[in-house]
């Protein structure tokens, strides 16, 4: 008699509330403005008590943090421990080559304002990467090295130390892993791409476990999906691989530019020029798809984000890297960094120029110079992959590629399209052979 007694109430509460609702929306149906407030109210409240705008930020769609999500937070990978015996080599190489780079550029055009959005960022998170290889002690600048994903040096193209101060944020990188794996899975068509309006959220675990989706998505590679733990970045168990959250977006990447090689018809070798690279993990997931038919990969950066390029690059494959004033002749496929105020000195014509992630936030005078030089040189295609926010930086918009491109008539847009992996990025391939 009690359950009956609570399923009435329950029934009756119900109508109630219904009733209540239903007699509400009738009065504030005439004022609009009403309702919007009420709501608007509500979000804030859940944007910044209960962190709805970094969570999302991380995860990407919304609907994943929805009650009847699929989706299941996994455990961050465990710091891997400190090494007692440390590869000193490629420390040794920075130290080598850096001063002399940093000579360079003191005797080269001040091309990067210390009050812009990339000056500051030296400042702010370089500083301490900077010193150590200034001050030359290469076993101390390998244990640094050793963890540089974990340090402020990397925040920006991967998360470094932005979640420290609150950690309860780290889950969320689970799930945000989770979702790029199954991202590109869709973008395959491996998996029905989720719609918002209707069906399930993160359904796909009612079809494949982790490790099938891992070895479907190999299967279609050729190859295993794992990220390189070198300088221990966070990222999770997946399946049985370790998989950071730029792993998949950066395969994501290599994918569409094979896509793109293939319907415009660039034939090989391929000779690539990526103007700002991260922190190299682009570079690797392009030379691991399309192996031998990159015939050289040149990543044209700071001096600074050189150094982690190196180490990361340098680790995977160290007979591939070639330093700034190390011959690269005789060595096969090689990966160049050359420091941004070297432009010039880039002695091939690539058929292929990229930049991804960094254009809108450089300089409006430095991304003219990489685009007039790609006018002058480049005999193929322009890779686009960027964001266009109303983003102003000390009150200035930040850069819109499309814009500076149209100053130089020998780019064609052949393509404009969103991107698979990430909301609110736009994928543009422009060429400088006539049409």
């Amino acid at each position: 008699m009690g359950t009956m007694r609570q399923k009435a109430w329950k029934h009756r509460i119900r109508r109630i509330v219904k009733r209540v609702a239903g007699i509400l929306s009738s009065l504030i149906a005439g004022n609009p403005r009403i309702i919007f407030g009420l709501q608007q109210q509500w979000l804030k409240f859940g944007y910044h008590v209960l962190d709805l705008k970094m969570a999302a930020w991380v995860i990407r769609r919304p609907e994943w943090l929805m009650t009847k999500s699929s989706a299941v937070p996994a455990l961050i990978a465990p710091e891997l421990p400190d090494s007692t015996s440390i590869d000193e080599s490629i420390a040794k190489r920075l130290i080598g080559r850096y001063k002399a780079i940093r000579e360079g550029e003191r005797s080269s055009p001040n091309l990067i304002p210390e009050n812009s959005m990339w000056g500051t960022l030296r400042q702010d998170h370089y500083s301490h990467l900077r010193g150590l290889v200034e001050k030359g002690d290469s076993r101390e600048l390998s244990q640094y090295l050793a963890k540089i994903f974990r340090t402020e040096t990397v925040n920006g193209y991967s998360l470094g130390t932005q979640f420290d101060t609150l950690p309860h944020r780290w889950p969320y990188l689970a799930v945000g892993i989770e979702l790029s794996i199954v991202t590109l899975a869709e973008c395959l068509g491996i998996l029905r791409a989720e719609n918002h309006e209707q069906g399930r959220t993160a359904y796909w675990r009612l079809e494949f476990s982790e490790e099938q989706l891992m070895n479907a998505l190999e299967a279609h590679f050729g190859f295993r999906i794992e990220a390189p733990r070198f300088g221990d970045p966070r990222g999770i168990i997946f399946g049985g691989r370790f998989i950071a959250r730029e792993t998949c977006s950066h395969l994501y990447t290599a994918h569409r530019m094979r896509e793109i090689f293939s319907r415009e018809g660039i034939v090989d070798p391929l000779q690539i020029v990526e103007i700002g690279g991260g922190y190299g993990g682009a570079c690797y997931w392009v030379r691991k798809l399309l192996g031998n038919r990159v015939a050289t990969y040149t990543i044209i950066d700071l001096p600074e984000v050189g150094l982690v390029q190196a180490y990361f690059l340098g680790s995977v494959d160290p007979s591939s890297l070639v330093l700034p004033g190390e011959a690269r002749e005789d060595i096969s496929s090689p990966i160049e960094l050359v420091p941004y105020f070297n432009l010039e000195q880039v002695d091939f014509k690539p058929n292929v120029l990229f930049n991804q992630d960094s254009m809108p936030e450089m300089p409006q005078s430095e991304v003219e110079r990489y685009v007039k030089w790609g006018s002058e040189n480049l005999k193929g295609l322009f890779l686009s992959f960027n964001q266009e926010a109303y983003s102003p930086w000390a009150g200035t918009l930040q850069v819109l590629v499309p814009s500076v491109v149209s100053q130089f008539p020998q780019y064609h847009r052949l393509s404009r399209e969103t991107s698979w992996d990430r909301r609110g990025y736009v994928e543009e391939v422009y060429s400088t052979l006539k049409h």
